[in-house]
Formats: C-alpha cells, sequence, structure tokens
C-alpha cells in the first residue's frame, strides 16, 4: 500500500493547528491574581453619584509607609486612572466614571438612513465585579498588582 503524501501533509498540518489553538486558548485563560496582603492600608471605600448624575465619584481612604503608584481602578465594567490627594492630613486615591452617555444616533423607518450611526463602545474589562466591588491596581517592585475590595459603600455627594 502506497501512502498518499497529501493526505500525510495534511494531518500534520492539522495536528499542528490544534496544538497551536489548544495553546492559544490554554495561555489566554490565566486568570489574575488578587493580593490579599498590599503595601497599604485601607480605611474606607466610598463612592456618590453627582448631583447632575454625570459622574460616578469613587474616593479610597488609605495609608502607606511607602510611596505606591497607584494606576487604575475597575468598577462597574469600567476603568479609571487613579490620582492622588491628601485632605485634612489623610491621604486618598479618586477615581471619576461617567454615567450617562451622550450619542447623536438617527432613528429613522429607513434603515439606510441610519447607516452612518456609530457601533456602540464596549470596553471588556479583565474582571467580572459585582455592583459594589472595585479593583485597583498599583506598581510595586516593577511589578503591576491588583487588589479587590469587597464592599464599597455609597455615600452623598462630598465636594473636596
Amino acid at each position: 500500500m502506497e501512502r498518499n503524501p497529501i493526505k500525510t501533509i495534511m494531518k500534520q498540518f492539522y495536528r499542528i493547528s490544534m496544538l497551536t489553538l489548544t495553546f492559544i486558548f490554554l495561555s489566554s485563560c490565566v486568570s489574575i491574581k488578587f493580593e490579599d496582603v498590599t503595601p497599604f492600608q485601607i480605611y474606607s471605600s466610598n463612592y456618590y453619584i453627582s448631583k447632575d448624575r454625570k459622574e460616578t465619584k469613587i474616593y479610597v481612604s488609605y495609608s502607606s509607609k511607602d510611596k505606591i503608584d497607584f494606576k487604575n481602578i475597575y468598577f462597574l465594567n469600567q476603568k479609571s486612572k487613579l490620582t492622588k490627594r491628601t485632605i485634612a492630613g489623610k491621604t486618598y486615591i479618586f477615581a471619576s466614571f461617567p454615567t450617562y452617555f451622550k450619542r447623536d444616533i438617527i432613528l429613522d423607518n429607513n434603515s439606510t438612513k441610519e447607516f452612518s450611526n456609530s457601533i456602540p463602545n464596549s470596553k471588556k474589562t479583565p474582571f467580572k465585579l459585582q455592583e459594589k466591588e472595585i479593583v485597583i491596581n498599583y506598581k510595586e517592585a516593577g511589578k503591576i498588582k491588583y487588589h479587590k475590595i469587597l464592599s464599597i459603600k455609597k455615600v452623598e455627594e462630598k465636594i473636596f
């Protein structure tokens, strides 16, 4: 019996393709590890919705002996940069998230007029967070680390 070289090549290609796809799938399933022990201590974490209802603002009170390089915060499937301020001797990190997205869209019986509407921008975050959970990422020893806060408290509007 003579082997068909094309069949042999196709089988090898199939095997290599399946191994490659399996590797890609398994490498994308790496989960992010949350740090339980952090170089900072959190005293309170609060949020409020601004009076004009356009922003949700988060502030977290913390202390640390070391300088912490805070990067981002994740809340309700959104991501925002963190800023740090000291007010009345307490150190805070702040972030704000838009709660209202104004989009000009065309709605018409004639679907060709709706063609110019843009596709909604939905940013995916790497976390599935509950309503009162936030994730803070920070840089320590050159590595990005993540800390999850399980219960953020809703408060009345603050003006700092």
